[in-house]
């Protein structure tokens, strides 16, 4: 997106940047009341072990009971949806 100026540049990202931040602020405190849990600053993921903080920490619950699990970092957390995803297709073919 070509700008005439650098301020404008600059303006267009510090409003981007924000806009961001605020989505994920809301997301977060939604997150928060649904669950009934604070996001913490820091914790270890409950998969692997890595210490996490900021975004990087994920809010784990089960979709068919709605259910809180724990805290994750972001690859233990695609990584563990994935693996809920296929595990009984996995299953069903290694069966046959």
């Amino acid at each position: 997106m070509p700008y005439k100026t650098k301020e404008a540049r600059r303006a267009y990202e510090r409003t981007r940047t924000n806009h961001l931040a605020e989505r994920v602020l809301r997301s977060k405190c939604w997150r928060e009341k649904r669950y009934g849990v604070k996001y913490p600053t820091s914790t270890n993921c409950q998969m692997c072990g890595k210490e996490i903080c900021g975004s990087d920490i994920e809010l784990d619950h089960d979709h068919k009971t709605g259910l809180f699990r724990g805290w994750l970092c972001t690859y233990c957390n695609v990584s563990l949806g994935m693996y809920e995803k296929i595990a009984p297709l996995a299953r069903r073919y290694l069966q046959e």
